[in-house]
């Protein structure tokens, strides 16, 4: 079954990676927060190679298997939304309106916490303006991805699949 990505509850968000093969540590689990950002630097890191200060995320562990990563807050984004994710909240940014979710006793974020928790809210909104500061522009000028960049080079049955992932529409 296809499952249409649209919004950023923790369900859509939270998805386990696995390294396996020769040098890779056994039974090492890192639980961590971390973003698809972190694969490349933590595949260098595990083959002894070094991590460019420039290059975006960090090594989940070392070529020693330790390990080296400790993320406070993680950002997504989809469209007009964003969200913050910690160990234990999960902030969701308006349209149509803001919530915060304790994901670790609310998995399916059933309970919207933000009115007893407005400073989290508040510190987790900050959080993602500094780091969405912090990107480097897109490129073509654009703000952001949008369904207007260039698909020319993929193929039919890419670009159906791209949209049945909710990554391109006919917009």
């Amino acid at each position: 079954y296809w499952y249409v990505h649209k919004d950023l509850y923790i369900q859509t968000l939270v998805i386990p990676m696995i390294f396996h093969g020769p040098g890779v540590p056994k039974h090492n689990v890192v639980e961590d927060l971390s973003e698809n950002i972190d694969i490349a630097p933590t595949l260098l890191s595990m083959t002894g190679i070094p991590v460019p200060e420039n290059m975006a995320g960090k090594p989940l562990f070392s070529n020693r298997g330790e390990a080296v990563k400790k993320t406070v807050m993680v950002v997504s984004e989809l469209k007009e939304r964003s969200s913050v994710v910690t160990e234990e909240l999960h902030w969701i940014g308006p349209p149509p309106k803001p919530a915060l979710f304790n994901h670790k006793k609310d998995p399916l974020e059933k309970l919207d916490i933000i009115k007893e928790h407005p400073g989290a809210a508040k510190a987790m909104t900050a959080f993602l303006h500094r780091a969405t500061a912090k990107r480097p522009a897109p490129a073509h000028g654009e703000d952001k991805a949008s369904p207007k960049d260039d698909v020319s080079q993929l193929s039919e049955q890419d670009i159906q699949a791209l949209k049945a992932l909710g990554y391109l529409t006919d917009e």
